[in-house]
């Protein structure tokens, strides 16, 4: 898993899931103002539809009070009949039922139920101005608010009727109470099919924005675990990987190569080969620090970690101090390539005498210097080895003086007193071989 492969698909996701809920914000206010419009529009429907009713009403009573008045001279019923006319056109049938085939979302049977409330209301409004005029004819009226109001023209029979009989004609209600009731009864109709209408189209909406409630929902329930994923997938695969490393890095420790992302992976990978190249580089720079070219025995730097790292072991041991015998005149005589080949025959002497595997317990501690640290070994076979030492030496036709000393001679004085002692004991013997040689030299 590399982090390019996880950031792409993310960021793909996390937008469709942002769009996806923008979507459907946006979807769902929609579907709350079409819902908002669907109540108000039939409300207003409805109320229009009343007024219906409401005008009819008012034409009714109006016109009824003027014409079944005990004082016919009195005109104030009328007044009120022609200022609805003239004040209210709004709640005249004509209109409203025009208002109505122009609504688009209205259905046919709520239209088809005002147009014959319209009709009946119509047949009402004749026969309520029919009547209005018979009364006229029989009490003549003079008030100027009656001015512009046009009537019916009436018959030469209803003109040449008596008062009683026009009284009579207007007493003949049976088609006008007819036609209150179809205007009231269809207004009604019309006002439950625009409820049923109004009612579906609710549960329509209502279904659909709790859908898109629902889905937007479960979009942001997707969008919050998106974002908990990513940050887990961070956070153990990047985060808490870096910071082991970090930790890992001061500690100087090797990097975990299997955790994290693919570039947290090779970055483990390239910071540990770097780690082993320099811990190569320490080996061959300690190996060359620590180490003669000459004989390839640790030097005199390694001989004093050693020498005092075997001073605190409390082990038993034997210290040993050789020095090539003769080396000048070697140098001097045959050149240092002869005097090189000495020391190393010497190295390899000392080495073989006093060496013990699995340890570098033998030094070139200066130019013709060399020491061995001989533990857990008894003095027998120091003292074999010693022996030994003389044999090599003849055989490899070398001269090297030693001086030995052993730790448990030295008792509780300072470890150095042990080098000290080895070393007096070398010139001793230097000096003895150096007599003998001058004695066969002659």
């Amino acid at each position: 898993m590399s982090a390019k492969g996880v950031a792409f698909p993310l960021a793909f996701v996390i937008v469709i899931l942002q769009v996806a809920i923008i979507v459907l914000v946006v979807a769902a206010n929609t579907g709350n103002a079409k819902l908002s419009r669907i109540i108000n529009a039939y409300s207003a429907y409805e109320s229009e539809a009343s007024a219906l009713v409401s005008g009819a009403s008012v034409l009714n009573g109006t016109s009824t009070t003027y014409v079944n008045q005990q004082n016919k001279e009195n005109v104030g019923p009328l007044m009120g009949y022609v200022s609805e006319i003239r004040n209210h056109p709004e709640r005249r049938a004509a209109a409203i039922a025009e208002h109505f085939d122009g609504y688009a979302d209205v259905g046919t049977e709520a239209k088809r139920h005002i147009r014959q409330a319209e009709e009946a209301a119509q047949g009402m409004y004749e026969i309520q101005m029919h009547a209005i005029a018979l009364m006229l004819s029989a009490h003549p009226s003079s008030d100027p608010a009656l001015t512009g109001f046009a009537l019916p023209p009436l018959t030469e029979q209803e003109e040449a009727m008596t008062a009683d009989e026009k009284a009579e004609a207007l007493l003949n209600a049976t088609a006008y109470t007819e036609r209150m009731g179809t205007v009231s009864n269809n207004v009604t109709n019309c006002v439950e099919a625009l409820r049923d209408e109004a009612g579906k189209k609710i549960e329509r909406s209502t279904k659909n924005i709790r859908a898109m409630r629902i889905a937007l929902l479960g979009t942001t329930v997707a969008f919050s675990a998106l974002l908990i994923s990513s940050f887990l997938v961070i956070f153990f695969k990047l985060i808490s990987p870096l910071d082991r490393f970090v930790r890992g890095i001061a500690a100087d420790r090797a990097l975990d190569e299997k955790t994290g992302l693919y570039e947290v992976r090779r970055l483990a990978d390239s910071y540990n080969a770097l780690l082993r190249r320099r811990e190569s580089l320490e080996t061959v720079l300690r190996f060359a620090a620590e180490t003669d070219q000459l004989t390839n025995l640790p030097n005199r730097y390694r001989f004093e970690q050693y020498f005092y790292e075997s001073g605190k072991s409390g082990y038993s041991l034997a210290f040993l101090v050789f020095d090539v015998n003769r080396l000048k005149e070697i140098n001097d005589k045959k050149g240092h390539l002869a005097g090189d080949e000495l020391i190393r025959n010497a190295a390899e002497c000392i080495g073989e005498c006093f060496g013990v595997p699995g340890e570098s317990n033998c030094f070139r501690i200066g130019g013709d210097e060399f020491a061995a640290i001989v533990k857990r070994i008894p003095r027998a076979e120091i003292e074999r080895r010693i022996a030994l030492f003389s044999e090599r030496q003849k055989e490899m036709g070398i001269s090297v003086a030693a001086g030995l000393a052993y730790a448990e001679e030295i008792g509780e004085s300072d470890f150095r007193e042990l080098f000290l002692k080895a070393d007096r004991n070398m010139y001793s013997d230097k000096m003895r071989a150096h007599s003998e040689m001058d004695k066969a030299l002659g």
